[in-house]
C-alpha cells in the first residue's frame, strides 16, 4: 500500500482575539477551518492559551499516572473500551492509555484522582483541570466556527454543545529499551478532530473528510500524547440546511456512542467508512 504524506494546513486561531464575531475577518477564519476539514479532515491550530508552566506540569503528572502499579491502573475500568485503562495487550505491548471520563466536571475528575491516589493528589487534579479547560474551549470554538461557516449555528450550535461530553485519554507509547523520556505535545485540535472525525463526516452529510491515521515513531523516543474525545449524548440529526441537490441526504440520524461501539465491534471493513457502514443511507446497521 502506498502512502501519501500531505502538508498539514496551519490556522492561527490567536487572530480571533482581534476579530469581532460576525466580521469579515471572523467569517474568513471560519471558512478556513471548514475548508481544512473538508479537504484534509484535520489541521494544526496555533492557539497559545496553554501556558508553558501548565504544559510542563501536565506531562509531569502524567508521568506519575503511568508510574502507578498495574493493580492500581486496572481500577480505571469500564465496559466501554474508551473509558478504561488499556495496557499489556499482546497485539500492542508498547501501548498504554487511560480513560478519564468527564474531565471538565470537577467532581468526576476528583473521583478519578481518588481512585488512582486514595490519599489524594491535588497537583494532578488541578493541572488536568487547567489543561482540559483550554482544550474544551478550543474544541467548542472550532465547533462554533464550523457551524457558523455552514450557516447552521443559530439553530443548532447551542443544542450541540448541550449534548457534548468529554473524555481525556492520556497515552504512552514506549520502546523496549529506552532511558530517555521525550514529552511530545500534540496539537489539541489535531488530535481531537482526527479521533472523532467519523461523527463529523455523518453530521456534515459527507462534507467533512474523515481520514484514517496512524502514528509513526522513527526515533528511539518514548512518546506521550493527550487526546480529548467528544461524544454527544442522544441522537444526532443531520441539519436539513446541509441537504440539497448537490448534497442529497447520505446519513440517518445516529447515536454517537452507538457509532463508537460499532467501530469497536469490528463489524465494518477497515477499508470502508465506519460512519457510512453504521448510519449511511441504504445500509443495514442499526443505530440501537
Amino acid at each position: 500500500m502506498s502512502q501519501t504524506l500531505c502538508k498539514a494546513p496551519i490556522i492561527d486561531l490567536n487572530k480571533l482575539e482581534k476579530s469581532k464575531r460576525g466580521s469579515n475577518s471572523w467569517l474568513e477564519l471560519c471558512n478556513g477551518v471548514r475548508l481544512a476539514l473538508e479537504d484534509h479532515g484535520y489541521f494544526i491550530a496555533l492557539y497559545d492559551k496553554v501556558s508553558s508552566e501548565v504544559e510542563k506540569e501536565i506531562f509531569d503528572v502524567m508521568d506519575e499516572l503511568f508510574d502507578l502499579p498495574i493493580e492500581t491502573k486496572k481500577k480505571n475500568s469500564s465496559d466501554f473500551y474508551f473509558y478504561r485503562w488499556v495496557g499489556q495487550l499482546e497485539a500492542a505491548p508498547l501501548h498504554e492509555s487511560f480513560g478519564i471520563v468527564y474531565p471538565t466536571h470537577i467532581q468526576a475528575l476528583q473521583s478519578f484522582t481518588t481512585l488512582m491516589w486514595p490519599q489524594g493528589n491535588q497537583r494532578f487534579s488541578e493541572t488536568v483541570t487547567s489543561y482540559v479547560k483550554v482544550a474544551a474551549e478550543l474544541e467548542q470554538l472550532v465547533d462554533k466556527m464550523v457551524f457558523e461557516s455552514y450557516g447552521v449555528a443559530e439553530r443548532h450550535y447551542e443544542s450541540h454543545i448541550a449534548a457534548t461530553t468529554y473524555l481525556l485519554r492520556p497515552t504512552k507509547i514506549r520502546l523496549m529499551v529506552c532511558k530517555l523520556k521525550v514529552k511530545v505535545v500534540i496539537g489539541l485540535l489535531l488530535m481531537s478532530l482526527l479521533l472523532h472525525s467519523s461523527s463529523w463526516l455523518a453530521w456534515s452529510n459527507g462534507r467533512i473528510y474523515a481520514p484514517r491515521h496512524q502514528v509513526l515513531l522513527k526515533e528511539e523516543k518514548q512518546r506521550y500524547t493527550l487526546a480529548l474525545f467528544t461524544f454527544n449524548k442522544g441522537i444526532t440529526d443531520i441539519p436539513e440546511e446541509l441537504v440539497d441537490e448537490t448534497h442529497p441526504l447520505q446519513y440517518k440520524p445516529f447515536d454517537n456512542f452507538g457509532l463508537a461501539w460499532y467501530y469497536l465491534s469490528g463489524a465494518n471493513s477497515m477499508i470502508h467508512s465506519t460512519a457510512k457502514a453504521y448510519c449511511g443511507i441504504n445500509t443495514t446497521a442499526s443505530i440501537a
